[in-house]
């Protein structure tokens, strides 16, 4: 079990290390659109701040200045004293005045503060499920998810919950993350998990 629950782990991260290479490619090759929804895959896999900066990037290169805007801010947001925070300040700012825009203000300080613990909450998370705790770490992934909805949350409550043995809460996660991302690269696999779960238990697979 604890080898097929590390296979699990590593497999999302393998995801999200595939789509940043699929993103490095695409921007190399001056394909800045494809390049920023990879990046945003990548992020959906693995909630790197990086990965915004990039999407953020990449959008800036294509000509999408609003889409660029949203993704520095949700970067600042998640990484609010990075070193390049200032520079990245500054190019919000003159991406909204290239536009004829008055500066974007900050989110508000409610869902800036959700955005931290959500962050906090998938650390705890991270941790938990190294050292075993598959209990806190599913509780802390779920947390996570309520702050901030990112399927891959869901799919660590799962497998948290795979480990810990809680077949029939495994299903339940591993269903709602394929529903919240049905176009996930690892889609296929996460449905033959649920098979072989429910096949334990004799019951039929979910359907969304």
């Amino acid at each position: 079990m604890r080898g097929h629950i590390t296979a699990l782990h590593d497999k999302a991260l393998g995801a999200s290390r595939d789509a940043f290479d699929r993103a490095q490619e695409a921007y190399l090759a001056r394909d800045f659109k494809g390049a920023a929804a990879a990046f945003a895959e990548a992020f959906s896999h693995q909630p790197k701040p990086e990965y915004l900066y990039n999407q953020a990037a990449a959008l800036d290169m294509a000509g999408d200045a609003q889409g660029a805007v949203k993704a520095y801010q949700q970067y600042l947001n998640l990484a609010p004293n990075a070193a390049d925070a200032g520079k990245v300040r500054a190019r919000v700012d003159d991406l909204q005045h290239a536009r004829g825009a008055a500066l974007e203000k900050p989110v508000d300080p409610v869902a800036e503060a959700k955005l931290k613990l959500a962050q906090r909450e998938f650390d705890k998370g991270q941790q938990a499920f190294e050292q075993k705790r598959w209990g806190d770490a599913a509780r802390h992934f779920a947390a996570a998810y309520e702050l901030r909805p990112f399927p891959q949350f869901l799919f660590n409550v799962g497998a948290s919950l795979h480990a810990a043995g809680d077949t029939w809460g495994a299903v339940k996660a591993y269903q709602q993350y394929l529903n919240a991302f049905p176009d996930a690269p690892d889609a296929a696999s996460v449905r033959k998990k649920i098979e072989v779960l429910l096949g334990r238990v004799g019951a039929g697979l979910e359907r969304p």
